[in-house]
């Protein structure tokens, strides 16, 4: 039995069907049907292919009849049960069946599976393609199965009605975008021309499930439909998209190329400001600038609002140009009728501190107070973290005391960067003061204040407190422990060489990350969950996990924990592509190599035989 299951993985994994593999298959079939050995339906969609491509249908039926003896299709999934229909209808249409194609065509779908001589044509055209390649189909008879799929379309959810359209908003709201995806292509394939309330609903839908490759796909689909009219909202919307990933900007550029090219469509206000963004965070602020004067001659003409000020000025900031920024500021200030709101003078206040320009600083916090601009605690809030992240404790410290006497209510947001900062800047106790009074306003800590804390206490060498903090952001925050904050954990006892207490958090995190990763941890406890959001199909364990527990481990010559760490690494296949992180890693396998009495014994690897052994009999078992 285990060398017939052995065989059967080998044959089903064939891509070529000769004739000596079909004539194996046919006789494994035969002896795992005498065995009651379940397998692959893929292994007589094989043969059946075979036969197909070899016009042998005669030989196809009789596979097909045996399908139908031993019911082996009703235990297979869906999508095999589909290509085994494709191959049907491959074979009726390569032998001229018009009445078996016909009677195909006809099946209504069944709610019920249990006869396959019931199931109807459910597929795309993508998959009929894919699976009936090698048959050599002619062209007549690929125009004959869209025409075949446009009717069953037509017939059970028709393109362009508002149930179609439901239909691929009811998959998105499922998480189900690939699916939408796929409907759209094919109905595309089969030769619909989409309206604009489907276009407009398949592409917001792509978007907003950050399938930009996907919507770009669709759109080179459609461009040129007239039927679809893609509107100015929906070009918008997609090249918002593309200009927030730097790496997408140069499909931007010719989408802008397009719309440009395009008489009937006229770029606005925001289809600028968007194209401003790209360049900026494409590293390519001349660009924008050159945009940016464009955009205010004819044919354009137009007039920048405050949004848009706002978005150049962070540009330039970004891109390291304070003094163009300060310049625009100064445009900005002397258009007629412009009223400067209070986001402008944070952006202003947060560039130029950042990069200590305090002359210019002046004249903003000048220009701010003839405004009757008032500072709010979000102000505050950046001109402190600005002040701490430059490691000017004294002047955070006093804008801190400046908004306690002008009695400015600190929020949330301002406590949890204020708290950071003083743990920065090694004033723990004074954060500690402000965690209670945080509490006591009535303010909820986040995962930020409790990170913040949770370090604080390490670099006091409290790991109680630590321990604690812990335990009451995953129990009184809404995301429960984060990436940053488990990595917090590991890299603090870490750096207290309590490389067990290390372990343990490196546990809880590898069980929240990869939950299947390994069968023989212990469930996670309740107490630790995770987020932002780390989960199955969030973010892994970032490669400083690794690094921080290794730096310790060789700085100290602790060579089990070392040699526990790269265990874990083998275990989740992770692979370093960071140079720092490597040097450690062939350090510690340098040192095992030439040491291996330092390093503790490692299990035997298991036998191939031995694994396929096993494995057949659980086969057979089940």
């Amino acid at each position: 039995m285990t060398e017939l299951l052995r065989l059967h993985d080998w044959l089903s994994t064939r891509p070529l069907m000769t004739n000596d593999i079909a004539s194996r298959s046919t006789l494994l079939i035969k002896e795992m049907h005498k065995r009651r050995l379940r397998f692959n339906i893929n292994l007589y969609n094989n043969l059946i292919h075979h036969h197909i491509k070899r016009n042998k249908f005669d030989d196809a039926q009789k596979v097909l009849d045996q399908m139908a003896e031993h019911r082996e299709v009703l235990k297979a999934d869906r999508s095999m049960r589909q290509r085994t229909l494709a191959l049907l209808l491959a074979m009726h249409l390569k032998s001229g069946n018009e009445t078996r194609i016909q009677a195909l065509v006809d099946r209504e779908p069944s709610l019920s599976s249990s006869e396959f001589t019931g199931e109807a044509l459910s597929q795309t055209m993508a998959d009929f393609l894919r699976w009936s390649k090698g048959l050599q189909l002619t062209n007549d008879s690929v125009e004959r199965v869209k025409a075949i799929f446009h009717r069953i379309q037509e017939r059970t959810c028709s393109p362009n009605t508002p149930r179609f359209t439901h239909l691929l908003q009811s998959q998105f709201e499922d998480n189900r975008p690939q699916d939408a995806y796929r409907l759209m292509n094919h109905v595309l394939d089969i030769g619909y021309h989409p309206n604009a309330y489907t276009t407009s609903s398949i592409m917001s839908g792509l978007l907003s499930a950050r399938l930009y490759n996907e919507a770009i796909h669709i759109w080179d689909r459609i461009k040129d439909d007239p039927e679809a009219r893609p509107d100015q909202v929906l070009l918008n919307s997609l090249l918002s998209a593309l200009c927030q990933d730097p790496t997408q900007f140069p499909t931007a550029r010719e989408l802008w190329s397009q719309i440009l090219a395009n008489p009937e469509i006229k770029p606005d206000v925001i289809t600028f400001s968007n194209m401003l963004n790209g360049y900026f965070r494409a590293k390519d602020p001349s660009s924008a600038m050159m945009l940016w004067a464009q955009m205010r001659e004819r044919p354009y003409s137009i007039k920048p609002n405050a949004i848009m000020y706002n978005a150049v000025m962070t540009g330039l900031f970004h891109n390291h140009l304070p003094k163009e920024a300060m310049a625009i500021f100064d445009q900005m200030a002397n258009e007629k009728g412009m009223v400067l709101p209070l986001d402008t003078f944070q952006i202003m206040i947060k560039g130029l501190l950042s990069v200590r320009d305090s002359d210019n600083l002046s004249k903003v916090l000048n220009k701010m107070e003839q405004a009757g601009v008032e500072k709010d605690a979000a102000t505050y809030t950046i001109i402190t973290d600005t002040l701490f992240s430059q490691r000017d404790a004294k002047a955070a410290k006093q804008v801190a005391d400046l908004m306690t006497e002008r009695n400015v209510a600190k929020n949330a947001v301002t406590y949890s960067a204020i708290i950071a900062g003083l743990v920065n800047v090694g004033d723990f106790e004074r954060a500690q003061r402000l965690f209670k009074e945080m509490q006591e306003a009535g303010h909820k800590p986040t995962i930020h204040t409790f990170g913040a804390m949770m370090q604080g206490a390490f670099k006091a060498g409290d790991v109680e407190l630590a321990e604690s903090m812990a335990q009451l952001a995953s129990k009184n925050t809404k995301e429960g422990m984060s990436a940053g904050a488990y990595s917090i954990m590991i890299s603090g006892y870490s750096s207290l060489l309590m490389m067990d207490k290390a372990d343990h958090w490196f546990q809880e995190f590898r069980r929240a990350v990869v939950p299947s990763s390994s069968s023989s941890l212990p469930s996670p406890s309740s107490s630790s969950p995770l987020s932002a959001p780390v989960s199955a199909d969030g973010p892994k364990i970032p490669w400083s996990i690794f690094y921080v527990q290794l730096k310790a481990c060789v700085e100290h010559r602790l060579w089990a924990p070392a040699d526990r760490v790269l265990r874990a690494m083998e275990d989740l296949g992770f692979e370093s592509n960071v140079p720092r992180l490597t040097r450690l890693i062939r350090r510690v396998e340098d040192i095992r190599a030439a040491h291996p009495d330092q390093f503790p014994s490692r299990p035997p690897p298991v036998a191939a035989s031995s694994r396929t052994v096993t494995t057949a009999s659980t086969s057979i078992a089940e």
